[in-house]
């Protein structure tokens, strides 16, 4: 909209006095939208794919990322966000998002805890994990673990795995070799070749990454 329109629109929403239930309503819209992108994503969807349809959305996400953290907000919600639109796809973000990225990792880390449901933490975790690991290897590979126990116990063989590859290349990242071949060797046993073929190449190609740095290319 424009900007006179839009102000003037905000300010009739607020003289109604429904401006907390439109807020809600258009972080939960926004959080349908990107769980539905990340679901076409983990069933095979190539993440490229999803770009049309996902970069338009963007300052929707922002802002209902604003309102959910905010005090007003619901903290569920902005967790769920972060997930749904990071993990498996965060790297089509970097450019537009990068910064932004790890400001809303550093804002939501500390208020994920038990009361949060397992699945949408686990996702978080994860998220976390596959982004941080540049900035911060030895948060990231914290996150990795918390993501495998969530998802352990979750019984979701496929997101342990997802979480088991996180932690695998982090660690290899900061010399930890022994203990990278060795998530690599539990991310192998979960390892399920009916799995969407983008899914196993990004597999590869990162323990490749681990047995190179360990020089232990023969695995």
């Amino acid at each position: 909209l424009l900007e006179t329109t839009r102000a003037f629109a905000l300010e009739r929403l607020a003289a109604s006095g429904a401006t907390p239930h439109a807020l809600r309503r258009h972080a939960e819209l926004t959080l349908e939208i990107f769980e539905r992108a990340h679901r076409d994503v983990v069933r095979g969807m190539p993440s490229a794919d999803l770009l049309p349809r996902l970069m338009p959305e963007l300052d929707n996400l922002r802002g209902a990322l604003r309102w959910a953290a905010g005090t007003d907000g619901d903290e569920r919600i902005a967790v769920a966000l972060f997930g749904a639109a990071i993990e498996g796809q965060g790297h089509f973000y970097f450019v537009a998002l990068s910064s932004e990225t790890w400001r809303w990792r550093q804002v939501l880390r500390p208020r994920v805890d038990a009361s949060m449901p397992g699945a949408i933490a686990a996702r978080f975790w994860l998220a976390c994990a596959e982004w941080g690991g540049v900035l911060s290897p030895k948060e990231a590979a914290d996150d990795a673990r918390r993501a495998i126990a969530l998802y352990t116990a979750l019984g979701d063989r496929f997101g342990t795995f997802r979480s088991w590859q996180a932690l695998a290349y982090v660690l290899s990242q900061v010399g930890r070799n022994d203990e990278a071949l060795e998530a690599l060797r539990q991310t192998i046993e979960l390892r399920d070749a009916t799995w969407p073929e983008w899914i196993l190449a990004l597999f590869d190609n990162m323990a490749g990454i681990v047995c190179e740095q360990a020089g232990d290319l023969k695995r």
